[in-house]
């Protein structure tokens, strides 16, 4: 196995040669290349990064007014847990599920079994 190893890094390194630029200009577009193509790669993490970072917090606000929506509906006020129902709650109760403890007081119309 070692024999095989020995004879393939002759020909690994006499390709790489052959790969490498010899000229001057030829350097340089290839210092170009690799710049240009680092300097892509750390823009493109952190664009990302910062993307992922705002439609977090946005889908946290947005999760924060609906569950603040939604409390307003839910009367606290006697020993039981109750559901003021009003008119066109259809998007209010879409995705809802409202507990009691362990209790299901209310969930979503089209929730299945």
């Amino acid at each position: 196995m070692s024999g095989l190893r020995h004879r393939s890094q002759p020909a690994v390194t006499a390709y790489l040669r052959r790969l490498a630029p010899r000229t001057l200009r030829g350097r340089l577009s290839l210092v170009a290349l690799t710049t240009a193509t680092l300097l892509m790669l750390v823009l493109t993490v952190a664009f990302n990064a910062v993307a992922g970072h705002h439609l977090q917090h946005q889908a946290d606000d947005e999760l924060r007014t609906r569950a603040a929506a939604v409390a307003t509906t839910v009367d606290t006020s006697g020993t039981t847990v109750h559901v003021l129902e009003t008119s066109h709650d259809e998007l209010l109760d879409t995705n809802v599920w409202i507990y009691s403890g362990r209790r299901l007081v209310e969930e979503p119309p089209n929730a299945g079994p």
